[in-house]
């Protein structure tokens, strides 16, 4: 009976944990809906919070996390 090495799985999770879902923002204020494709990449200016967000277009800005607020699904 042949012997067959066992799969690596860590090698097979870190492949997916790369690709994540946008997340939905919305502007309470004047209710514009935004994505974000990463909302863990934050930048701070002077103080700050920022996070960089798109509407349906490619143009990306950054806007201040604490003005959004995540839309549940």
């Amino acid at each position: 009976m042949m012997k067959t090495k066992p799969t690596n799985m860590s090698n097979f999770s870190t492949r997916f944990d790369n690709k994540r879902q946008p997340v939905r923002l919305v502007n309470p204020i004047n209710s514009e809906e935004w994505f974000c494709d990463d909302y863990t990449d934050n930048k701070f200016i002077d103080g700050v919070e920022y996070i960089r967000v798109h509407k349906q277009d490619n143009r990306s800005f950054l806007m201040r996390k604490d003005t959004l607020k995540k839309i549940n699904k």
